[in-house]
């Protein structure tokens, strides 16, 4: 359980910095990154919504292969310690 809300949590950031490279770039570019704030994207409504759609969405599949791949990684780990 915790694997996956730190996976859904982890792919809700990224959405919301895509979010804010986009906005930054139709804002100009690099030199007009103080128009747009990075504060005004990561709000407690933005990563609710965010979390909410990922939950939903196409992007529940990647959830589901990070989760996945720590799994496998931490019985791969506990096969190593018992040797």
């Amino acid at each position: 359980m915790a694997t996956t809300v730190t996976a859904t949590l982890g792919v809700a950031i990224t959405k919301i910095c895509e979010e804010y490279t986009k906005a930054c770039i139709e804002n100009g570019g690099s030199k007009d990154l103080m128009i747009t704030k990075i504060s005004d994207y990561f709000t407690v409504e933005n990563l609710k919504k965010v979390m909410k759609e990922i939950s939903k969405g196409k992007d529940q599949k990647i959830v589901e292969r990070i989760v996945k791949a720590v799994v496998d990684m931490f019985k791969d780990t506990k096969k190593g310690a018992r040797k």
